[in-house]
């Protein structure tokens, strides 16, 4: 069976020294595997991008379609019921309007066109800006906190052993040479 060495805790400033040690071992480890998802994430964001360009381009060509539907639609409500303003119906207006049921759908229609529009340019506007922000953060929350570990371990290390050194193993060496 395999046996673990046992960990030194009969002096303090060994113990110190060891847990700064792994300390450090375990930011190098944090960091390494925190960079090798960073360059994954960023293998996905560019694929995502890419995506989001494809979907940008496609929706910029809807629309356009859905400019022109919109537009012709205007224009019907222009001619079918003599309004000249589409966005704002005075009250005057609408009272003139003899077939209400049919303006009520036309006009209904034109306000899912024109929202529908405006969805469709701000969807790839959100997610692209979404994907920039999840890059600096994922930048900025891996590197400070693993720096910060790997400060700690490296000052319990030296603190540790030159405590030892200086405190125990000076006096232990000169009990040796007599």
């Amino acid at each position: 069976m395999f046996k673990t060495p046992d960990i030194p805790t009969d002096n303090l400033y060994k113990f110190i020294s060891i847990f700064g040690l792994a300390i450090f071992a375990l930011a190098i480890y944090i960091f390494v595997n925190n960079q090798q998802s960073f360059e994954n994430s960023i293998i996905n964001s560019n694929i995502n991008h890419s995506k989001i360009l494809l979907e940008k381009s496609q929706s910029d060509s809807k629309r356009i379609i859905l400019d022109e539907k919109i537009e012709m639609l205007r224009i019907k409500i222009k001619v079918n019921y003599g309004i000249e303003n589409t966005l704002k119906i005075s009250e005057p207006e609408y009272s003139k309007i003899s077939n209400k049921e049919d303006f009520e759908k036309d006009y209904e229609k034109l306000k899912a066109f024109e929202l529908d529009n405006l969805l469709l340019g701000d969807k790839a506007f959100h997610i692209e800006k979404n994907l920039k922000k999840n890059h600096e953060n994922i930048n900025v929350y891996t590197t400070i906190p693993m720096l910060i570990l790997s400060v700690i371990g490296i000052a319990l290390m030296i603190a540790g052993f030159s405590l030892w050194y200086s405190r125990t193993q000076k006096y232990y060496d000169k009990q040796l040479r007599q």
